[in-house]
């Protein structure tokens, strides 16, 4: 499907390593097949995460279905102060994929070491700031029950943010070098002993003395997790092979070139995730504002089963986005327009028949799914019949939502994240303001979700217009100055003799 990306370097043909990181000319195969082969280790990792949070809220919603709330709530709001981190961080990985295909690999370990100081500076920004802002779960009005909750979460979360951090910059070295399946792996074992211990920190396990902890062993759980998952990865990362090939052990620390480059370049990405992520935190907070009556049920509750409907869902629609922003990369790369369209249209067959099975089976089965959230004392009849309703919201929310993440894969692929970043805030801004408009009017919770649905179709919409359009070719690769290379598809990496251009 794609001819094949800088066959040659400064007059040499390149060696067969580098060969065998660029895409083959294997036009014969499908773009559906293509597509379904990216995407596979990207739904692996995304599926696990998902399945980690589904099961970390099952269990918590048959501990209390007040603590799934919290715990759904003030995780929105823990990840949101860590998001435009996160953002920052990871952009090692370009620079990774910059340094390893211009054959400059010992460069690559002081490389995820700058990203590695960034996480522990920002680590302590956030635990900080948790301090600081966990006491306005009461001023948002919430239950005494439900806001004790969330302050314990978020408390917890945002003091081990750091491990969260470290993990996202040492997993840069593999992903920048395409070698996602290494943290796959990782991710799949550290995934595991999160579940496990949720099971033990939930519930406790009187045999060998662990009391029962509720929502703060869930917390407990995740952190514990994410630190052993960090401690994987940087032995790993400073094994001795890695040391002899890309100097992961360096002398020098810090590189403040570099370092200049992951927080400009960086906190722009993380500046889109803080608005997403802001967006659906303020959502959630205002959910848990309803009041708990007997005409309208546990607002809260009903909601949290929709939302984590809704991220099961979302797996394989998640990694489609990050496999066709890949393969939009490589064909815009190598100039190859036809290319970037035969995975559009592969990922357009793939959305239909995904989203289409799923929706069927949510409408035959709504039941069944509500019943997954019910503990031993049961649900009342007003928050079932909320929650199906919501339910109902969620799946409609879904289906619309799986088009921007394909159609925003191209955008972020082909380099315009410009424009994805002005739709991003544009609705998320929006779903803000509309939902304290709508809740301080008297407005139900139906509303709110209304507007959701409306913020994801408004934000399908315009990343479909802008392809159509192709407005988004020509922004493929910066240069030193930022400003674009040419107005067709450029190089994905632009070298210079002596040294790169990051």
């Amino acid at each position: 499907m794609f001819d094949l990306i800088n066959t040659k370097k400064n007059g040499q043909s390149l060696s067969g390593d580098t060969y065998a990181r660029t895409p083959a000319r294997t036009s014969e195969r499908s773009a559906f097949f293509k597509v379904a082969v990216a995407t596979a280790p990207f739904m692996i990792s995304s599926g696990a995460y998902t399945f980690k949070l589904t099961a970390d809220r099952l269990m918590l919603a048959q501990h209390s279905p007040m603590t799934m709330s919290a715990a759904i709530s003030s995780g929105l709001c823990a990840f949101m102060l860590a998001s435009i981190f996160i953002g920052a961080v990871g952009y090692a990985s370009v620079l990774v994929s910059q340094f390893h295909g211009a054959g400059q690999d010992r460069r690559i370990g002081p490389c995820v070491w700058q990203s590695l100081l960034m996480s522990l500076g920002a680590g302590l920004i956030i635990m900080v700031s948790g301090r600081i802002t966990a006491p306005l779960f009461w001023v948002f009005g919430h239950a005494p029950e439900l806001a004790a909750g969330e302050i314990i979460y978020f408390q917890t979360l945002t003091a081990g943010a750091v491990f969260s951090l470290l993990s996202t910059s040492l997993m840069c070295f593999w992903t920048g070098r395409q070698k996602t399946w290494v943290v796959v792996v990782v991710n799949l074992f550290s995934i595991t002993c999160n579940v496990g211990l949720n099971r033990v920190l939930i519930f406790g396990l009187e045999s060998v003395g662990i009391p029962a902890m509720g929502i703060g062993g869930a917390a407990l759980a995740n952190v514990a997790s994410d630190a052993l998952k960090a401690l994987i990865l940087l032995i790993m990362f400073t094994s001795k092979t890695n040391q002899k090939l890309y100097d992961s052990r360096p002398g020098k620390i810090v590189d403040l070139r570099i370092l200049s480059k992951h927080i400009i370049h960086g906190l722009d990405c993380g500046l889109q995730a803080l608005i997403s992520v802001g967006s659906l935190a303020c959502f959630n907070v205002l959910m848990g504002c309803y009041a708990l009556t007997a005409l309208h049920g546990n607002v809260a509750a009903a909601s949290a089963m929709a939302f984590t409907l809704n991220a099961a869902l979302s797996i394989p629609m998640i990694a489609m986005g990050s496999a066709v922003a890949m393969l939009t990369g490589y064909g815009a790369g190598a100039g190859n327009e036809t290319a970037v369209r035969r995975v559009v249209a592969g990922a357009i067959v793939w959305t239909l028949a995904y989203t289409s099975i799923a929706v069927t089976l949510v409408a035959l089965n709504s039941e069944r799914l509500l019943s997954l959230f019910t503990n031993a004392g049961g649900m009342d009849e007003a928050t079932r019949r909320l929650a199906s309703s919501l339910m109902g919201f969620s799946a409609v929310y879904f289906a619309i939502e799986s088009w921007s993440h394909v159609f925003g894969g191209v955008i972020r692929g082909a380099g315009d994240t410009g424009f994805s970043m002005r739709v991003s805030m544009t609705t998320g801004l929006g779903v803000m303001v509309g939902s304290l408009v709508v809740f301080h009017c008297g407005g139900p919770a139906t509303t709110l979700w209304g507007l959701f649905v409306a913020s994801a179709a408004i934000r399908s919409a315009a990343l479909i217009h802008r392809y159509l359009g192709g407005r988004w070719q020509g922004k493929a690769a910066l240069n030193q100055g930022g400003s674009l290379r040419s107005k067709s598809f450029a190089e994905p990496w632009p070298v210079k003799e002596e040294g790169i251009l990051v």
